[in-house]
Order: C-alpha cells, then structure tokens, then sequence
C-alpha cells in the first residue's frame, strides 16, 4: 500500500507486528488476518490507513498486560523474558516506571499541585486522588502539556492506548463514593457528558 509507512500511525502498527513477530507470527500473516474479512478498501478510503490496520489487528489479540508496567502496553513476548540480558533489561526499566509513577502521584498529592496544573481545574470537585494518580501518569507518558484542558488530553491513535483513555474520561463520569450522597441529582448528567466526551474521543 503505497503511502503506508509515512501515515502518522505507522510507528504504532510496526510496534505491534515486531512484537507479534518475537512471539513466533510472521508480520505477512498478521497483515493477511487482518484483512482477511473486510479486505483492503476501507484501508485505502482511511485518512490514516496504518491506523485502521492497527485497530483491526489490536483487535485480533487478546489482551492482558500480565507483565506491563503501564495498563496500556502489550504483554512481553516470553522468548524476552527467557533471555537473560533481555529479561534483567526490562526489570530495571519497569522498575524506573514504577518510580517514576510514585513520583508523579506524590506531586499530584502535594499542596498548590491544584494551582499548578491547569488541567485539573476542568476535573470534577468529587474526583479521587487515584485517578487524578492514573492522569498524572498518562499525561507524563505520552508528553500532554498542562496547558492541554482536557484531563486525558487529546484521542490517541494507537488501539490499546486509546482504550485505556476512554476508561480513564468513563472514570471522570462516575461520582465518588464519598459525596454520591450529595450529588445524586447531577451525577445523570455529568455521567451522560462524560458518555459523550468518550464518543467523541
């Protein structure tokens, strides 16, 4: 497909071929599964066609992030976790993203973070410090400005990311348990904005 590998999501779909590739598939039977029932038409018509091919792959995998450090990472392939030097590689970063983690939910926590980061002005008044915990991290990992208002930022184009950001605005709808009480006539509402915000993600 001429073009394929200048579309901006194309980095994405290598990701996901090279991993499938370690774990024993070739990419050329990827591509044709994922083709296989709705062929390539749709792909051409797409403003991002390696995107679309990387949602119907996405699509084809089961996932379960039995080893990612972040929700939204595929699993590690075990031919890497069976090599040594491979395997010791992707503890000590894990354990850097652990780190790191902890480090922006103690700043998220510290007083004047509110002040600090303009984003969180747009949050609910109910929301709780896990979740703004889990946006620190999201906004970190994927480099979105403070100055972007929307919590979860901007749609991700990559299928298991974008996933995980529609969980992350369904979250922002729920009210808190602790003052559930006190809102149960708006939560109706601000459950159908979030519903609608995550459509249009």
């Amino acid at each position: 497909m001429p073009g394929l590998t200048g579309a901006p999501a194309y980095p994405h779909l290598r990701g996901q071929l090279a991993l499938r590739w370690v774990d024993g598939t070739s990419p050329l039977r990827v591509v044709e599964q994922a083709t296989w029932y709705r062929g390539t038409q749709t792909l051409t018509e797409a403003d991002d066609p390696a995107a679309a091919l990387a949602w119907r792959i996405a699509g084809a995998t089961a996932p379960s992030h039995r080893d990612a450090p972040l929700p939204w990472l595929p699993d590690i392939p075990d031919v890497l976790r069976q090599d040594a030097e491979t395997s010791d590689y992707l503890d000590r970063l894990t354990r850097r993203i652990d780190d790191l983690k902890q480090r922006l939910a103690d700043e998220a926590s510290q007083a004047g973070a509110f002040d600090r980061t303009p984003w969180r002005r747009t949050l609910p008044p109910d929301v709780d410090d896990q979740l703004i915990s889990d946006l620190a991290a999201w906004r970190a990992a994927h480099e979105i400005p403070d100055t972007e208002p929307s919590p979860a930022g901007p749609p991700i184009k990559e299928p298991r990311a974008a996933r995980h950001q529609s969980r992350l605005i369904r979250r922002l709808a729920v009210p808190s348990p602790v003052s559930s009480a006190s809102t149960v006539d708006a939560a109706p509402d601000r459950l159908r904005a979030g519903q609608r915000q995550a459509e249009r993600h």
